[in-house]
């Protein structure tokens, strides 16, 4: 349902997940599915919002729905952002596995908000009766807003991210932590902010000075320039092989690495490496990981999940 969900429509169409499709629709869907029917044969197609609707159903239609387990904590629980991931890190492993999928179909929705006119509130109260049958008038009003607090959470992860990898990739982009090794291997061409003096512009002999500047300021000649300028050349294709290597981490390897970047920061490392081996977390996931999984997984600070996605970034 979900691949020909994306695969047709690609999660912009208005109102996505909120308005109710069609129930003979929705049926329909079903009756192919039991029978091993591809969906994209169907005559006439579904609509976008009968095989929305049709995944809502799926999950309304779970032997225990998803949040039934927590219904006494729901109650009491508190709709702040760290008791909202705490508390769907107390779901079950197959529950929880299916709320994050969830989660993410709707932070896709979310992400083409302004195509599918689709608010975070009104998409939380369409998802919360589907994760909980309840009269409790309390944990009605409550499971959307823990809902909408986990959907902002990932909407501003996904923006970090996104910000991240431009940030990267710019050719202006610079890191604090590389302007001391810069300094000292070969010299960058200069823009005109770098060659502005605070209070004040650049020198009218712009030119000359960065001549000047780039060889006599770091002690060898304009030979030497291109040797190293040859030199960092050569070695510039290094860090992709390093980035290649980590999908072929075994969880063993990341339980090491995570050891070795974090134990002076989690006060509980060898459990948190447990919860890692014990959930199979190898190179491949390891970079996936979203601050849910963290918390399902013992790194329950904001600073150490922090200092986990940089640590994550720099491999």
């Amino acid at each position: 349902m979900a691949a020909e969900l994306v695969r047709r429509f690609g999660l912009q169409t208005e109102q996505i997940l909120v308005r109710a499709g069609d129930e003979l629709a929705i049926h329909g869907i079903f009756r192919d599915l039991d029978a091993q029917r591809p969906l994209d044969a169907a005559t006439p197609p579904y609509s976008v919002h009968a095989l929305a609707g049709a995944i809502l159903t799926w999950y309304r239609r779970l032997p225990v729905r998803l949040f039934q387990p927590l219904h006494a904590k729901l109650e009491k629980a508190a709709t702040t952002y760290e008791a909202s991931l705490l508390l769907a890190a107390q779901l079950p492993q197959r529950a929880g596995l299916l709320f994050a999928w969830l989660m993410q179909l709707a932070t896709d929705v979310l992400t083409n908000g302004d195509v599918n006119q689709v608010t975070v509130a009104e998409l939380s109260a369409s998802l919360a009766p589907v994760l909980i049958a309840t009269d409790n008038p309390i944990i009605q009003a409550k499971l959307p807003r823990i809902i909408a607090t986990i959907l902002h959470d990932k909407l501003d992860e996904r923006q970090e991210r996104q910000e991240a990898l431009q940030g990267g990739f710019s050719e202006s982009a610079s890191f604090d932590f590389d302007d001391e090794e810069t300094s000292t291997s070969a010299p960058a061409p200069r823009s005109e902010a770098a060659t502005s003096k605070p209070g004040g512009a650049a020198g009218d002999n712009d030119d000359d000075d960065d001549d000047d500047d780039s060889s006599s300021d770091l002690g060898f000649d304009e030979t030497d320039s291109d040797e190293e300028d040859d030199t960092v050349a050569d070695s510039a294709p290094a860090a992709p092989a390093v980035a290649d290597k980590v999908d072929k981490w075994s969880t063993e390897r990341v339980a090491d690495w995570l050891r070795e970047e974090l134990g002076d920061t989690i006060s509980n490392i060898d459990d948190v490496c447990n919860n890692f081996l014990e959930d199979d977390i190898d190179g491949v996931a390891l970079p996936m990981l979203d601050k849910a999984d963290l918390v399902r997984l013992g790194i329950t600070k904001i600073g150490q999940q922090k200092k986990f996605f940089l640590c994550v970034k720099t491999l």
